[in-house]
C-alpha cells in the first residue's frame, strides 16, 4: 500500500525526518512511535505531500508519489487527520460530516451511519457548531470524517493526544475496531506507545528523525520500545 524508502524530509535548512524506511502493507496497521520532536508529524505530513520529500522515495500502491499533489493523494484514497484538527467550526458536526456524505449519494449516506455508530457520543452532538465541541469530540468528528470517503490508507497523528480519560478511551475502542476489520491501512502515529502496539501490526520507532528499531508490535514490542525510547 505504501513504501517510505530512505525518506528525508525537514523545514528551511532544518533537517527533521532522516533515512526512514518502512512500508505498510495492504489491510495492516503500522504504530510511528516516539516522543514529541521525534519526527513523527513531520514524515506523516510529507507522506501527504504538505512537505517537500528532500530525498528517498514515497510509493503508494505502485505508484512514485514525487510529482504527485495532495489533493491528488487524496484522491486516489489517502485520508489525513492531523492532531488537533478542526475544520469549518461554523458549521454544524452534521454539515462537516455532510460535506463528505453528500459526494457519495446513498453510499456516503451509509458510511456516515456505520462512522457514527464508532462513536457512542456523537450523534447526540451532531446539531452543535463544530468549534464548541471540545478537543476529543472535534478528533472523534474529524476521524469520522474521514471514514466516510473510505479511505484505502488513513493516516493518524496523535489521534488521543490531550484527550479526557473517557474520550481518549472511546477513540481507542474506534480505533481497535476499524483495525480489525482490516478494511483498510492505517499509519498511526502516537506518544503513548502502549495503544498502538497493542493493536498494531508492526512499529517503527523514531528517536531524533532516525529510525530506533522496527518490527511486529505487540506486548513484547511494548516493553521492548518503551524501554529503549526512555534511555
Amino acid at each position: 500500500m505504501l513504501t517510505c524508502d530512505h525518506v528525508a524530509a525537514g523545514y528551511g535548512r532544518t533537517a527533521v525526518v532522516q533515512d526512514v524506511s518502512f512500508t505498510v502493507p495492504t489491510g495492516t496497521t503500522v504504530a510511528l512511535v516516539g516522543a514529541s520532536g521525534s519526527g513523527k508529524t513531520t514524515l506523516l505530513r510529507t507522506v501527504l505531500g504538505l512537505l517537500p520529500l528532500r530525498a528517498g522515495t514515497l510509493t503508494f500502491e505502485g505508484t512514485p508519489l514525487t510529482r504527485v499533489r495532495t489533493h491528488q493523494r487524496i484522491r486516489r484514497g489517502m485520508a489525513y487527520v492531523p492532531q488537533g484538527q478542526q475544520r469549518f467550526g461554523l458549521l454544524t458536526a452534521r454539515e462537516n460530516l455532510r460535506l463528505v456524505a453528500d459526494r457519495y449519494g446513498a453510499a456516503g449516506a451509509r458510511r456516515l451511519d456505520d462512522a457514527l455508530a464508532l462513536f457512542p457520543a456523537l450523534p447526540g452532538l451532531l446539531g452543535r457548531r463544530a468549534g464548541l465541541l471540545s478537543a476529543g469530540q472535534r478528533q472523534q468528528l474529524a476521524i469520522a470524517r474521514a471514514l466516510i470517503s473510505a479511505p484505502t490508507l488513513l493516516v493518524l497523528d496523535d489521534p488521543t493526544a490531550g484527550l479526557a480519560p473517557s474520550l481518549a478511551g472511546e477513540t481507542q475502542d474506534a480505533l481497535a475496531s476499524i483495525m480489525r476489520q482490516g478494511d483498510m491501512s492505517i499509519v498511526m502515529a502516537e506518544q503513548q506507545a502502549g495503544f498502538a502496539l497493542a493493536q498494531a501490526d508492526s512499529y517503527v520507532a523514531l528517536v531524533e528523525g532516525r529510525v530506533l528499531s522496527r518490527g511486529e508490535a505487540g506486548a513484547d514490542a511494548a516493553r521492548a520500545v518503551r524501554s529503549a525510547l526512555s534511555r
